[in-house]
C-alpha cells in the first residue's frame, strides 16, 4: 500500500469517525429534548407555550444572547480544566473553584497606569 492510499484511509476513517461523533451528540440533544418535552407536559398548563419559550428565549434579545455567550464560555473553561487535571491522573471535583481562584489575579492586580499614578 502506498502512503497515498494510507493517508486516503486514513482520512476516510477521520470523517467516518466525525460523522458518527456528531450523530451522537444530535441524538442526545434530541433525547434531552424529548425529556424535556415529557417534564413540561406532565408539569405545565400550557406545555405548548412552554416549550416554545425553552427554545425561543435564549435567543429572543440581545441581553439573553450576551449571558448565553458568557455562560458557554465559563462552561467550555470549566470543562477544558477539569480535562487537564483529569489527563493528568489528579482527578478532583474542586474545578470550577480552580477556575474562579485562576481569574482573579488579572482584574486585581494594578495595571501599569494605575501603578504610576499611585
Amino acid at each position: 500500500m502506498s502512503m497515498t492510499s494510507e493517508a486516503v484511509l486514513g482520512r476516510k476513517a477521520r470523517w467516518a469517525n466525525v460523522r458518527r461523533e456528531t450523530g451522537r451528540a444530535l441524538a442526545a440533544a434530541l433525547i434531552a429534548l424529548g425529556v424535556a418535552f415529557v417534564i413540561i407536559l406532565l408539569t405545565s398548563k400550557a406545555p405548548l407555550e412552554a416549550f416554545n419559550v425553552l427554545l425561543t428565549a435564549p435567543i429572543s434579545r440581545p441581553r439573553t444572547i450576551g449571558l448565553w455567550i458568557d455562560d458557554v464560555a465559563k462552561l467550555t473553561i470549566t470543562g477544558l480544566a477539569f480535562s487537564l487535571v483529569f489527563q493528568a491522573r489528579q482527578f478532583s471535583m474542586g474545578v470550577q473553584g480552580r477556575v474562579y481562584v485562576g481569574g482573579l489575579p488579572p482584574p486585581i492586580s494594578p495595571s501599569p497606569p494605575l501603578v504610576l499614578l499611585g
